[in-house]
């Protein structure tokens, strides 16, 4: 966005909007809202797209590829549902419920993993950039770990391998996030103390931004 962004989570496409301190409540439960509605909207059709299944099943037997050739859900081509609507002025709801609630229920298991990646970074005190550095940093000390393994097992052990080894360890960054008060309060600095607010549509204004310095100085 060509500006700078506290605690920038990341730039969200669908929003036109980088995601930081000022809207990152907002995001999260606009992704939460989203798959509650997904899942909703699945739990409405699963019936109705269960007998439609069904009955397709019992009269054709089962199979990857009817008559129109595009799968098991035996939808019409695009150009076919274009006709259908032009013609009968909408499509035939037994096409309608197999072509929504296997979409909403792909974007509800897509958005579910997209949310419970957010609410893990959140109680973690992370945005999805610092979880980037944080991983990255892991995966260096992994590397370290197999380096040091490697050669103690190929000096020997009265060799100087072992010394490597140890040196190697010694190197091991061992990150701590000094942002993190504990799962409850890193969810209180991003949704705020009272949880029940959240279904209410009403204005919030974040909580101050912990910062760790001080904070310190405050105590002392």
């Amino acid at each position: 966005c060509n500006r700078c962004v506290l605690q920038m989570d990341h730039h969200c496409a669908w929003m036109n909007n980088c995601i930081g301190y000022n809207n990152y409540r907002t995001f999260v439960l606009t992704v939460a809202y989203l798959v509650i509605g997904c899942w909703y909207g699945v739990a409405l059709l699963l019936p109705s797209f269960w007998d439609v299944m069904g009955d397709q099943i019992r009269q054709h037997g089962f199979r990857f590829l009817y008559k129109n050739k595009t799968g098991l859900l035996d939808l019409p081509p695009p150009w076919a549902m274009w006709e259908q609507i032009r013609t009968n002025g909408c499509l035939d709801p037994d096409v309608v419920i197999k072509l929504v609630c296997p979409f909403l229920c792909a974007v509800g298991v897509i958005l579910s993993g997209f949310l419970w990646s957010h609410l893990s970074y959140v109680t973690s005190a992370m945005t999805t950039l610092e979880h980037s550095v944080w991983r990255s940093v892991n995966r260096v000390n992994r590397d370290k770990r197999h380096l040091a393994t490697s050669s103690g097992s190929e000096g020997g052990s009265t060799g100087n391998g072992g010394d490597d080894k140890s040196v190697a360890f010694r190197m091991k960054t061992a990150p701590i996030n000094p942002f993190d008060q504990g799962w409850y309060t890193n969810l209180e600095q991003i949704f705020g103390k009272n949880m029940f607010a959240l279904i209410l549509p009403i204005s919030f204004r974040p909580p101050t931004p912990y910062i760790p310095e001080l904070e310190k100085k405050k105590k002392s």
